[in-house]
């Protein structure tokens, strides 16, 4: 098997995984997220060969009035969880 590959990737990589796993049965368009439009995420894919195994995506947020980060958007596709791939993009 191929390694486990994490890296930066696009909202255009990410979204078809985050669609069929948090919008299941729903148009790819429903998995966009607040801020995709203009480009305020960060996203992070994991890869095995090449095959786009998780997704998730980071964006500036505030909390208590101090700058900070939110998760969004994590997926992992079904064959692939509970192996740690979700703890690797992490």
């Amino acid at each position: 098997m191929d390694p486990l590959e994490v890296r930066r990737a696009t909202l255009d990589e990410i979204v078809s995984l985050r669609a069929e796993v948090l919008r299941a049965g729903r148009p790819p368009e429903t998995a966009l997220l607040p801020g995709d439009d203009s480009g305020r995420g960060t996203h992070w894919g994991a890869w095995i060969g090449d095959r786009l195994v998780a997704c998730a995506s980071l964006y500036p947020a505030e909390r208590d009035g101090r700058p900070s980060t939110q998760l969004r958007g994590a997926a992992t596709a079904a064959e692939h969880r509970n192996k740690g791939v979700g703890g690797a993009l992490l």
